[in-house]
C-alpha cells in the first residue's frame, strides 16, 4: 500500500472516530440535569447561558397553521400570560419525539435543557430532541 493511501485510510479512521465522539458528546452535552436545574420563573436570569429549566406543564400547544409548525410547552403559567417560559419544539423536529409531547408531558413536571433564548419578552428553549427533556 503507497503512503498516500495510507494516510488516506488514517484520515478515514480518525474522521469517522471523530464523528462518533461528537455524537456522543452532543448528545450527553442536552441531557437534563436535575440537580442543576433553575426553576421555570428564574430562567429569564439565564438568557444566552445553557441551562436546565423546571416546572410544572401548565399548557401545550401545537400550531398547525403557524409557519414552522411549532410545539408550544408552557411551564408554570400559561400562554399568554407575561413572565411564562415556554419550550418549543419546530414541527421538523416533532417526528423525533414518541410519543408525542401532548402525552408525553401533560400534566407533569419536566427538566429541560439547552440554550435560554427569548421572544417576546419570555424565556424559552428551543429542542430538537427528547435527549433534551426528562419527565417526572
Amino acid at each position: 500500500m503507497s503512503n498516500s493511501l495510507r494516510h488516506i485510510g488514517v484520515a478515514v479512521v480518525a474522521l469517522a472516530f471523530s464523528s462518533l465522539i461528537s455524537c456522543h458528546t452532543s448528545s450527553q452535552q442536552y441531557a437534563p440535569i436535575a440537580s442543576q436545574a433553575i426553576s421555570w420563573d428564574k430562567a429569564a436570569q439565564y438568557i444566552g447561558k445553557d441551562a436546565t429549566v423546571t416546572g410544572p406543564v401548565v399548557g401545550i400547544y401545537h400550531s398547525v397553521s403557524s409557519r414552522g409548525s411549532p410545539t408550544f410547552i408552557d411551564l408554570g403559567l400559561n400562554y399568554p400570560t407575561p413572565g411564562r417560559f415556554t419550550v418549543v419544539i419546530w414541527g421538523e423536529d416533532l417526528g423525533n419525539f414518541k410519543p408525542d409531547p401532548e402525552h408525553a408531558y401533560r400534566g407533569k413536571t419536566i427538566y429541560v435543557r439547552g440554550v435560554v433564548g427569548e421572544y417576546n419578552s419570555s424565556p424559552q428553549i428551543v429542542v430538537k430532541s427528547p435527549a433534551q427533556i426528562e419527565a417526572r
